[in-house]
């Protein structure tokens, strides 16, 4: 007869178990780096050319240049800075660094907030605020449940 495996035996590995922070900072994280193609590639300013109809769309590299892509690429920094600022918190325990990520990225949700309301280039960068408030919250829910 073939022995039965012990609990110990099967126990699942650390590393195979769902992980939210890591979910929503991978999301965060791909969403803001889909924003510098999306620069280059989606036509979403309209171009007034003073005739009636259906006016031509200009992608936001056109209108505004090389320039764009800097601003494009900011969501993706500050991204991948929450993340090492939330991993710093669970590695060391500083309260600090969490502090520091969430208010980072309460930042970036109140900036696409804002610019949805005075520019269109806002309305993609909310996304990017609310996968980043996701992940800066979620990222002590395990650090918690290994101290009790």
């Amino acid at each position: 007869m073939t022995e039965q495996p012990t609990a110990e035996k099967r126990r699942i590995p650390a590393a195979s178990k769902f992980d939210p922070h890591q979910f929503w900072m991978g999301a965060a994280i791909a969403w803001a780096a889909l924003l510098i193609p999306a620069a280059i590639l989606l036509p979403v300013h309209t171009v007034n050319t003073g005739r009636a109809g259906v006016q031509p769309r200009h992608t936001a590299l056109q209108d505004f240049g090389y320039p764009v892509l800097l601003l494009s690429a900011v969501p993706l920094i500050v991204s991948v800075g929450v993340g090492a600022l939330v991993r710093h918190h669970r590695a060391a325990g500083r309260s600090w660094s969490l502090v520091f990520a969430r208010l980072l990225a309460a930042t970036v949700l109140l900036a696409g907030l804002v610019g949805f309301v005075t520019i269109v280039v806002g309305f993609w960068l909310i996304p990017a605020g609310l996968l980043l408030c996701a992940a800066a919250y979620t990222g002590t829910a395990d650090r918690r449940s290994e101290r009790t």
